[in-house]
């Protein structure tokens, strides 16, 4: 139509996005905001109900109480578990302690004013490139399985004392309650002798045909 349109509010420095082949949501990226912690807050990936209202940008215009909101600048996420692969969900709201203490201006906790993420996807990973993986068509690049997967695209830390990242990760999301069903690395190896042992992603052996199965990917997120 050539309008310009608002769909949602609240939303930091979000880069990667697409429609879910299935459902027509759109999901997004959000990266966190920084110096606030090595392990606070989580960047994520969240999703835009489908049916949520939107608005046309014109002077004047207001924002509909009932817009998707993902909290910035007052709420961010905190992901649970290993902060280099979080735990399956979107984690648990954080006040920001500059602008929100204490939740003294929004209660982090109403969904209605921070929407909770699909995933958290750690602390200054800074998730960029993001695709859902069609296998119509690429041609079968990867297995069928594999369709309607979520690959995102890791760009990593800069300012955090153990560097995090560097990495693809896939997120498989069950298309009927919208929720997180399987999350992990998808490719890594760029970081290495950084930190903790078990953290060191190092170089495996790519079983198949690994130029096919990276260059997918590699388009995927271009």
């Amino acid at each position: 139509s050539g309008e310009l349109r608002q769909l949602a509010t609240g939303v930091r420095n979000s880069v990667g996005f697409d429609w879910h082949p299935r459902t027509g949501e759109l999901y997004f990226t959000d990266n966190g905001r920084d110096k606030i912690g090595d392990d606070r807050p989580d960047c994520e990936l969240n999703r835009v109900p489908k049916g949520s209202p939107t608005v046309l940008i014109r002077p004047g215009a207001t924002t509909p109480a009932s817009m998707p909101d993902f909290g910035h600048p007052y709420c961010h996420t905190q992901g649970l578990g290993d902060p280099y692969v979080r735990d399956l969900g979107g984690g648990v709201p954080l006040p920001d302690p500059q602008f929100n203490l204490n939740n003294i201006v929004v209660n982090c906790s109403d969904r209605s004013v921070n929407l909770q993420p699909v995933q958290a996807i750690g602390p200054h990973t800074a998730p960029l490139g993001m695709r859902f993986y069609r296998w119509r068509d690429t041609a079968g690049a990867f297995p069928r399985e594999y369709d309607g997967t979520a690959f995102i695209a890791e760009h990593g830390s800069w300012n955090r004392a153990v560097k995090i990242g560097h990495r693809v990760m896939m997120l498989r999301v069950d298309s009927k309650t919208n929720a997180a069903a399987e999350y992990g690395p998808s490719a890594s190896g760029w970081l290495q002798n950084e930190g903790m042992a078990e953290h060191n992603f190092t170089w495996g052996e790519c079983r198949g045909n690994p130029a096919r199965l990276y260059g997918a990917v590699s388009k995927l997120l271009a």
